[in-house]
């Protein structure tokens, strides 16, 4: 070395980087099994297993055998422990893949690897960088690993998602917290004592000093913890007690994934008439088990699980307000609804000055028909756009028209009118027919056996179905004035002199004269209606009876409900009048009637599934439920059903019970271009039918309910042909049913806290979730499912009413225990009062503040130990 020169300053010594922390590496072929044996024992406080307890220790061995790692290893050995937890917890993905998707069991195994794999990384990278921190900044991995654990898994997205804090769901008193913390608060609860417990393993084995920090730290955490809880489920029990209650009873029909879409057990179709018999089947076995509970209990409202409704045709609906079509002398339509008479709108809707209509039919709240003078005849249609408008059609004839009929689904019309004029609207045209007399004809009637009914002057009543026609009745018949044909009350006339004739499908005949005077309107129906001059009306079911209508002017038309829950009865001088059928009365004048009155008709409800996704109201059948079958045994009813009762009444979901009733659907829109778009659904009816809410489900099961890029590549169809093609919702959805406002979650909605909270943000006071877990059959799934949903009654302090197809439906209370669940299997019900409750909550008013902290602190922490590291 040279000698300094003389008189030069020594050259200070530089500075040294302080070594790192050193600390013996655990051998390989320890850690790796030590981080698998972390990764089962967490899995292991999941179900079914439920040992929770162990989720306390279950990260230790992995902190141990990250000892002397650098983040490279540290990676590998948590992505192993991570791999391992969620092959574990998630291996029933391969029996569904296998058995509901058809895969074969290799591809199957393979992608449920795969999906353990991906998950596992969120215990890798935060193993990772956790040994960065300790490394850069000497930050102890029981400070960087709980806060970048919990940023982590709360940033990673999931399939299912799911949480390292839901395994302590049966420790109550522990996991009362996540009303303030959200579950991210537990879970770094959670991992901060695993840590501090393998601070102590990790510095016995370095022969350090026992960590005084770390494990005081994790008592004060744990026992601060436990003690909110304690305090807390007091206060949440009191509230729950003085809060309303809401009896809720709910149908576990189970009904496994092939029955429920009546196909084979290998996905291919069913003969058409089994698959039609399950169909009914399925209906049935809910009906019977909503009756026995409704007989049992009766509850406020009955809840059936997610696309619990699938029939497979004739269910009817309504998609507006509207419930009868009204004609006014002055050519003005207008549409009765429950809550008054309402101007038709469209255009088109008005006939020329002049020009009275003196007849109306409708086949549907969309297709309807009226007739007047000189063979005037307007037909409601929609333009190429899909408006609505009133179309005047040329029928080739000018005489009078005086009565008009429609065929179910609207393809026919018939009108009749002065000399025996008929014309009849076939494939989109008018063409004139003959109907063998001269006489005026004043009304029509269309039937299934006997096709269309004429009746008129002179006693003709005449039946002709196309060819020829064949009279009716008796040959001494007066004038008659009306027809009318339901399945309940078969074929009615009315006319002069009071007479009432009711013809039998067998031709025979009973004639009555309950008054004197003329019978203008008649609607059949389980209790048939006649009305006629000087406010007379006639009720006819076995006998026929006087009603008291409450005026003495003339009465022209009635119409009704074929199910008889409401009618309309229509006045010479413009009156018109609710009718209530059931119990006999009339309700008294609707609002907005004015001007004279010519004719008024029902709007039958349209026919279809899936239900529209406007609709307003479904059928509701008031038809007994066969004593042949059982909810055990639904066959024998079945097959009773199938020999005597009406479609309409078989497919109906309400049936044999009144309650108000939640159920899962499918609904479906029309676009401007003619596609479909479909919806799992949600709907809410009262006794009635009228619907009260209906919800879309918003976040939809990737693979399961969507196929990402299937109309950019359709051969992704191909290979995942169980998936359906539903579009989401866009907005929440909360039910009101008297005290009750029901927050409405679709299966694995419920598991999603941060969509939980948007619910809960729209103000309801009890969580309502309908879940199809059938397609994971006999796994643990379905009660890892309700684990996960369990934190969303403790987030908001709300009680949760879950009903499933086949398990595990369940009554969660506001403290998050599980107060009644089902098996899975057999049919099940569950009849609970729940508590509406208002209490609000820290989380359901910050959301994951605590995850967003940790978020933001991990992402501070790994920034300095950057800036360390470069200036380094």
């Amino acid at each position: 070395m040279a000698p300094a020169k003389q008189g030069s300053k020594p050259t200070p010594p530089r500075k040294t980087k302080a070594p790192a922390v050193q600390e013996a590496a655990t051998p390989w072929w320890a850690a790796i099994p030590l981080a698998l044996l972390g990764g089962c024992l967490v899995f292991l406080a999941f179900p079914t297993w439920d040992l929770f307890p162990l989720q306390w220790i279950a990260l230790v061995p992995m902190f141990v055998a990250l000892r002397g790692r650098g983040p490279g290893g540290a990676f590998f050995l948590g992505f192993l422990s991570g791999w391992a937890t969620n092959v574990g917890g998630f291996h029933w993905i391969a029996d569904l893949l296998r058995e509901f998707g058809h895969m074969d069991p290799l591809p199957s195994h393979a992608i449920m690897v795969l999906m353990g794999a991906y998950q596992g990384l969120t215990t890798a990278f935060a193993a990772a960088l956790a040994v960065s921190l300790l490394r850069g900044l000497r930050l102890p991995l029981w400070i960087g690993y709980p806060v970048l654990f919990t940023a982590i898994e709360y940033l990673v997205p999931f399939l299912f998602p799911w949480y390292f804090a839901n395994g302590q769901q049966r420790f109550t008193a522990i996991t009362q917290i996540v009303d303030v913390t959200g579950v991210a608060g537990l879970t770094f609860l959670l991992v901060f004592v695993n840590a501090a417990i393998a601070e102590v393993v990790r510095a016995r084995l370095d022969k350090r000093r026992f960590p005084f920090v770390a494990v005081p730290l994790a008592v004060l955490l744990f026992a601060g913890a436990l003690g909110y809880g304690l305090w807390r489920l007091p206060m949440v029990d009191g509230a729950a007690q003085a809060a309303p209650k809401f009896r809720v009873g709910m149908v576990e029909a189970d009904i496994g994934i092939w029955e429920k879409e009546a196909r084979m057990p290998d996905g291919s179709s069913m003969p058409a008439s089994e698959q039609i018999r399950m169909l009914y089947r399925n209906l049935l076995k809910h009906q019977y088990l909503s009756a026995r509970v409704e007989r049992e209990s009766s509850p406020d409202l009955i809840v059936w699980p997610e696309s619990s409704y699938m029939p497979l045709h004739q269910v009817y609906w309504y998609r507006s307000d509207r419930r009868g079509l009204v004609a006014g002398r002055d050519g003005r339509l207008a549409y009765a609804t429950p809550d008054g008479l309402v101007p038709a709108a469209e255009p088109g809707a008005t006939a020329p000055q002049g020009l009275g209509l003196r007849a109306v039919a409708a086949a549907s709240e969309d297709s309807m028909v009226a007739v007047g003078p000189r063979g005037s005849v307007y037909l409601r249609t929609r333009d190429e756009d899909g408006e609505a408008r009133w179309v005047r059609e040329n029928t080739g004839i000018d005489r009078d028209l005086l009565a008009v009929a429609m065929s179910p689904d609207g393809a026919e019309i018939l009108a009749v009118g002065g000399q025996g004029a008929a014309v009849l609207r076939q494939k989109g045209a008018w063409r004139t027919v003959e109907l063998g007399t001269t006489r005026t004809l004043h009304g029509v009637a269309w039937t299934p056996d006997r096709g269309w009914v004429v009746c008129g002057e002179a006693g003709t009543l005449l039946a002709w179905q196309g060819k020829g026609t064949s009279p009716l009745g008796p040959s001494d018949l007066p004038d008659l004035r009306a027809v009318s044909w339901s399945v309940q009350g078969g074929l009615v006339a009315v006319g002069s002199q009071g007479t009432i004739a009711r013809i039998a499908a067998d031709g025979s005949s009973r004639v009555e004269t309950p008054i004197h005077g003329t019978l203008s309107g008649v609607a059949s129906g389980p209790t048939t209606w006649a009305v006629g001059e000087r406010g007379m009306i006639i009720a006819c079911e076995e006998r026929c009876r006087v009603v008291r209508s409450g005026t003495d002017r003339n009465l022209i038309a009635v119409a009704q409900d074929p199910g008889g829950r409401l009618g309309w009865i229509a006045g010479e001088d413009g009156t018109l009048m609710a009718l209530d059928p059931e119990k006999g009365r009339v309700l008294g004048n609707v609002e907005g009637a004015s001007g004279s009155l010519n004719a008024v008709a029902w709007l039958p409800m349209s026919p279809g599934y899936p239900l529209p996704r406007d609709v307003t109201a479904i059928y509701a059948s008031r038809a007994p439920l066969p004593t042949q079958g059982s909810a055990e045994d639904p066959e024998p009813g079945a097959a009773a059903d199938m020999d005597g009762t009406p479609a309409r009444d078989r497919n109906a979901a309400v049936r044999g019970f009144s309650s108000p009733l939640l159920f899962g659907a499918l609904t479906q829109e029309t676009q401007a271009d003619g596609a479909m778009r479909t919806y799992n659904s949600a709907v809410l009816v009262d006794s009635n039918g009228d619907v009260l809410g209906r919800y879309d489900k918003v976040y939809l099961l990737l693979f399961g309910e969507y196929l990402p890029f299937s109309d950019t590549f359709p051969f992704l169809k191909k290979w995942l042909p169980e998936s359906s093609d539903f579009r989401p919702g866009t907005e929440v959805g909360v039910f009101s049913l008297a005290a009750a406002r029901m927050g409405i979650l679709i299966c694995y909605e419920d598991i999603i806290p941060s969509f939980t909270r948007r619910v809960a943000q729209a103000g309801p006071n009890v969580f309502v979730n309908i879940t199809n877990d059938a397609w994971f059959g006999k796994t643990m799934e379905p009660y890892l499912h309700l684990q996960l949903a369990v934190f969303r009654s403790i987030e908001h302090r709300k009680s949760l009413v879950r009903s499933t197809n086949t398990g595990v439906s369940a009554i969660v209370d506001p403290a998050g225990r599980l107060l009644q669940q089902t098996s899975l299997d057999d049919a099940e019900t569950i009849v609970a009062d729940v508590p509406l409750m208002e209490m609000p909550t820290i989380y359901g008013r910050f959301g994951d503040l605590f995850a967003w902290a940790c978020c933001g602190l991990g992402v501070l922490l790994l920034g300095i130990a950057r800036f360390v590291r470069r200036r380094a």
